[in-house]
């Protein structure tokens, strides 16, 4: 049995007025989380399917040049948890290092209270661990060749 980490839904079109009185007609794609609960982060087991739901939400948005928009209930605890995610899987990509630390700083530096509660702060931890596991476990398997000498 399989459980959905996710609800993924097109939104149809919508008119949206704008404060120049220009009407414009957008639509949007819905991603969704379904099973993280408020003030709090998902369970451990779910740090795979968390980290499963960033890189969708990433897919999805270098798809298209338009804006990206994550929101949770105040759009700081649940959402700063997200976007310190998404910020470290694209960093851990192409370095051998990261300052999990300072990028919430620099978050909190635009939006004060980015990573509300001490559990979300030790959540992005557990994942920047898996990241780097998952990491190592790709360059390892992307061995060209081996020298193997035969006795």
């Amino acid at each position: 049995m399989s459980i959905p980490i996710c609800s993924l839904s097109v939104v149809s079109p919508f008119m949206m007025i704008l404060v120049s009185g220009l009407t414009v007609c957008l639509s949007a794609v819905h991603l969704n989380y379904t099973s993280w609960p408020d003030h709090g982060v998902p369970t451990v087991n779910a740090i795979d399917s968390i980290l499963q739901f960033v890189h969708i939400v990433r897919q999805q948005a270098n798809r298209t040049k338009e804006p990206i928009v994550v929101h949770c209930s105040a759009g700081v605890g649940r959402t700063g948890t997200f976007i310190a995610l998404d910020r470290l899987m694209q960093h851990i990509r192409e370095h051998e290092f990261t300052d999990i630390l300072g990028m919430v700083s620099e978050m909190r530096s635009h939006r004060l209270s980015m990573v509300q509660t001490e559990e979300q702060y030790v959540f992005i931890h557990q994942c920047v661990l898996l990241m780097w596991k998952k990491k190592q476990q790709f360059i390892t398997n992307d061995v060209i060749y081996e020298n193997i000498s035969k006795s």
